[in-house]
C-alpha cells in the first residue's frame, strides 16, 4: 500500500508535478514517525502506470516505484 501514496498524491493534484520526468515524494508514517521516500516516472502530469518492471510471483508489468525508508531504525 505504501506504494501507491506517491502515484496517488501526482494523481490526484496534492503535489504538483513540476514536469514530466523521475519525482520524488517525502511520506510521513505516522505510525512509526518516519520518512519514505517514493521514487517514480510522471508522464504528462500522471504518474506513470504502464512500463517493463517485474517483481517475481506477481502477474503482470508495470512501472517501477521504489521506496526508500530513512532512517528506518
Amino acid at each position: 500500500m505504501t506504494s501507491a501514496i506517491g502515484p496517488f498524491a501526482v494523481d490526484s493534484g496534492l503535489v504538483g508535478t513540476e514536469g514530466d520526468g523521475e519525482k520524488v515524494v517525502r511520506i510521513h508514517n505516522t505510525n512509526t514517525g518516519k520518512i519514505i521516500r517514493s521514487t517514480f516516472e510522471v508522464v504528462d502530469g500522471e504518474a506513470r502506470a504502464d512500463g517493463d518492471f517485474a517483481i517475481d510471483g506477481v502477474g503482470g508489468m508495470g512501472a517501477r516505484i521504489r521506496l526508500s525508508f530513512v532512517d528506518p531504525a
